[in-house]
């Protein structure tokens, strides 16, 4: 029975690929075993595990004219400096009783991928809270403190109370398969907040990609490349319809309609929240509908601004600006990030990433610039030499 296997996973841990040639034009005739909709990361991941397991032949449809879906490397401006702009985290180096090393912790220690551990809460403890006046918003500690105690109960009693709770319900993962078919689920099903949480308990701090190589993150994920050598991706192959029945699937994009036997979607879960209803034929089932209604989606806006020299204290990892916009900068010059890039790095969520979606990039640095120089009154701010921002939506 042919089917439609959809992936709804998050950006944070999966696997992308980089550079493929497009030779899939002239398959448009051609029946494949399995066609996959997307050249990010899932779907290079599925396409890989498929390939390592199968001698199934593969067919990738991806809608840009290139490979690695939301992770991107770029240069800032005309710099050689290298930053991520869509994800930049990957799990701690920890190993698990249960669960050993994590896999990209593995592929990134096997190719000397830069990352560097983050303690959130230790970084929390010291670094300033800036009134929009420029001052000290908490000179005592005291809302850093009980702020930075009450996260610590939440991670404690998270874990206990989850796991106390599953128990309770009928569920006990007894042996490693169970174990790890449990942790899946609870990442896939528990959004952008639980998968955190879980992936700190299992593999301890998590660590933020600053890799130099033009490729960025994604130079780790062209490890999977080599396991594709004969699977064709058709690049700029925006699939707009997916009808199946009987024993094959007709994808049809502009242009071109291909087909196979199975199809594994890995769509942005934005796209299937706006443009199921006529992706699909025959629709979705009810069950499918409600879980993409009920999916939450995030929006995380990221804003790089460089500048000719640092004028900011250069000991600090970042700071929280009493700003409801861009409330959290971090320092990517610092020593231990990518000292020399003289930048600084702010970060916006939701209804504030949507405000700076809207803007053009003048009105963005414009925008921050305001917020910075309120932040820092008697400090002589320049004005930065190279931006860049992009906005993403993050969802189970």
């Amino acid at each position: 029975m042919t089917f439609v296997w959809i992936y709804l996973l998050l950006l944070g841990y999966a696997f992308e690929l980089g550079l493929c040639k497009d030779d899939a034009g002239k398959d448009a005739g051609k029946i494949f075993d399995v066609a996959i909709i997307g050249a990010g990361w899932a779907g290079i991941g599925a396409a890989s595990h498929i390939a390592q397991n199968s001698n199934a032949s593969i067919l990738i449809l991806e809608s840009t004219n290139r490979t690695g879906g939301r992770v991107e490397a770029a240069s800032l401006g005309d710099s050689n400096i290298i930053v991520e702009l869509g994800a930049m985290w990957m799990p701690g180096t920890l190993r698990h009783k249960d669960y050993g090393e994590s896999i990209l912790s593995q592929l990134a220690r096997e190719n000397d991928l830069a990352a560097i551990e983050v303690d959130e809460l230790k970084d929390l403890s010291f670094i300033p809270f800036i009134d929009m006046d420029g001052n000290d918003a908490d000179p005592k500690g005291i809302l850093r403190r009980s702020l930075v105690t009450a996260i610590k109960c939440v991670y404690d009693a998270f874990e206990e109370k989850l796991y106390r709770t599953l128990s309770d319900c009928g569920w006990v993962a007894k042996t490693k398969k169970a174990k790890a078919f449990e942790r899946g689920m609870l990442e896939c099903r528990g959004g952008m907040d639980t998968n955190e949480e879980l992936t700190e308990n299992i593999w301890g701090n998590e660590r933020l990609v600053v890799e130099q190589h033009q490729r960025g993150f994604n130079r780790i994920l062209d490890v999977f490349l080599q396991t594709l050598p004969n699977s064709p991706i058709a690049f700029n192959s925006r699939v707009e319809q997916i009808e199946y029945s009987g024993n094959i699937v007709n994808l049809t994009t502009k242009t071109k309609t291909f087909k196979a036997r199975h199809a594994i979607s890995t769509l942005p879960l934005g796209v299937l929240k706006k443009h199921h209803s006529v992706m699909f034929s025959p629709p979705l089932s009810e069950d499918l509908k409600i879980e993409l209604e009920e999916a939450e989606m995030i929006q995380e806006a990221k804003i790089y601004l460089q500048f000719e020299r640092v004028w900011w204290d250069d000991a600090l990892v970042g700071w929280i600006a009493n700003d409801r916009d861009l409330p959290n900068w971090r320092n990517m010059n610092h020593p231990t990030v990518i000292p020399g890039s003289k930048t600084l790095l702010a970060f916006a969520l939701d209804e504030s990433a949507t405000k700076v979606e809207a803007m053009d990039d003048s009105q963005v640095v414009a925008f921050s610039m305001d917020i910075l120089r309120k932040q820092f009154p008697n400090v002589t701010v320049l004005d930065p030499t190279n931006a860049t921002e992009t906005v993403s939506t993050c969802g189970p």
